[in-house]
């Protein structure tokens, strides 16, 4: 489900875009953000702001 929704998030940013650099390039950071979560990394070694974005 979040795949998914990432994916139509993304696709309607790409729709408004000015050029095809732009549509590539802003979606790049909903990409990582799976990745930001606690199944990967332990959230005791990240800092205090992405510490709080983990675990919530």
């Amino acid at each position: 489900m979040l795949t998914l929704a990432l994916t139509w998030i993304s696709a309607g940013i790409d729709l408004v875009a000015k050029n095809p650099e732009t549509a590539s390039n802003i979606p790049m950071s909903l990409m990582f953000m799976p990745f930001i979560g606690r199944a990967i990394v332990p959230s005791e070694s990240m800092p205090t702001g992405l510490r709080w974005f983990a675990e919530n």
